[in-house]
């Protein structure tokens, strides 16, 4: 599950917002389309992506 969260530079932090950061899941800044093609298309090549492929990886085994 990717999710996209919407505020204001600086405005007040939301429930969900402290419950990522209870959890250590920080946000990251990463292209929806280009994370979807990474997964699921075999031959493109994902060496820029790797980083926050990890990342992604090791959110779900939290």
């Amino acid at each position: 599950v990717v999710m996209e969260v919407k505020r204001e530079v600086g405005g007040p932090s939301t429930a969900i917002d402290r419950a990522l950061m209870e959890m250590r899941i920080h946000p990251k800044r990463m292209s929806k389309y280009c994370i979807g093609t990474a997964l699921t298309a075999p031959k493109a090549k994902i060496n820029r992506f790797k980083d926050k492929l990890r990342y992604i990886e090791k959110v779900i085994s939290y």
